[in-house]
């Protein structure tokens, strides 16, 4: 018995000093959290270790926490592991790729590349004409879809440019060797990996696909061609490796699916977090991927005292019914 008092007064002692003098143990217990525990952050990590300056003294950057926590479907993860499958497939065997691409070049094949470039090339742009044509005729459900398509454009674009700086990987019309990275680098030579028009092209098929795919099924399958087509242009134009542009189409269709998702769809059934963590260190920088099942949601403790305080407001005992709560709560934990 005495051992189960002090852990009980342990554990009071150890909510109290995590709340630092700011947090009540009710609060805790009535809404989940405390305003002085804050959350994690660069500054405020969760460990030591997780901040600007490692456990050795050195500059690192590499969050154990979400730094841009993704929530996925058990359908786009699969996706996820297919398609890395088959870019590691596509790598291996890059050059003979590219060159069966060059040996069968014609002129038909040189128009269908030149018309296919530019559905990478305009999304952006059609996103933006959309949103002003809406504004013009009053059409406020195509401002709303534009401006999703814009987002998700501008936020792939963004996250492809990263990358390319990242991996530096130089274009297949100025070497042969596919093997061939320079490491972090801003030249429009070395940034092939992964490639921005396949990206941007499947980021817009995707939201119109999405948006369009009840009304009619032509509509998507005419989006994910044409975006093909972009894609399979840039390795036609010795652009872009073919694993370059599997992973472009990667980025631009998963990116696609969340924004519209956030915008159509918010409570749909994400089953996985994917956290993508930006990796500084004095030797090198990337990005660290990282894949996790969603756990439930406890919440034993709000219901106990919800429960606990009903009962006490129908059924007054002359004590505080939050303290009265927050003893039997304590109790129910040990006791089990």
């Amino acid at each position: 018995m005495r051992g189960r008092k002090f852990l009980r007064i342990l554990a009071c002692l150890v909510f109290v000093i995590n709340a630092q003098a700011e947090c009540l143990v009710e609060d805790f217990l009535r809404d989940g959290h405390c305003p002085g525990m804050g959350e994690d952050s660069v500054f405020q990590p969760r460990y030591a270790e997780d901040g600007i300056i490692n456990r050795y003294g050195e500059y690192t950057f590499a969050p154990s926490y979400q730094t841009l926590p993704v929530g996925l479907t058990n359908g786009e993860l699969a996706l996820i592991g297919a398609t890395a499958g088959t870019a590691i497939l596509l790598f291996n065997n890059d050059e003979e790729l590219m060159q069966f691409a060059q040996d069968n070049r014609t002129e038909v094949s040189e128009e269908i590349a030149f018309w296919g470039e530019k559905a990478g090339s305009y999304p952006i742009q059609l996103s933006a004409a959309g949103y002003a044509l809406g504004v013009v005729i009053q059409n406020d459900e195509i401002k709303r879809i534009s401006k999703v398509a814009l987002k998700a454009t501008v936020l792939s674009g963004l996250i492809t440019r990263a990358a390319k700086m990242t991996f530096s990987r130089v274009r297949p019309n100025k070497t042969e060797d596919k093997n061939d990275f320079t490491g972090f680098n801003w030249d429009n030579d070395n940034v092939s990996f992964p490639s921005g028009h396949t990206t941007t092209a499947f980021t817009f098929a995707t939201v119109i696909a999405e948006h369009y795919k009840d009304e009619s099924k032509f509509i998507p399958v005419l989006a994910y061609t044409a975006a093909a087509i972009g894609g399979w242009s840039r390795v036609h134009d010795r652009a872009h490796w073919a694993s370059d542009v599997a992973i472009g189409a990667l980025v631009g269709h998963i990116t696609g699916k969340l924004i519209y998702a956030s915008e159509y769809n918010p409570e749909r059934n994400e089953k996985w977090d994917m956290s993508i963590h930006p990796v500084v260190a004095p030797d090198y920088v990337g990005f660290h991927f990282e894949f996790r099942g969603r756990k439930k949601k406890d919440t034993y403790a709000q219901d106990f005292m919800k429960k606990c305080k009903d009962f006490y407001q129908e059924n007054p005992a002359g004590v505080d019914p939050v303290r009265e709560c927050t003893r039997l709560y304590f109790n129910s934990v040990f006791d089990k």
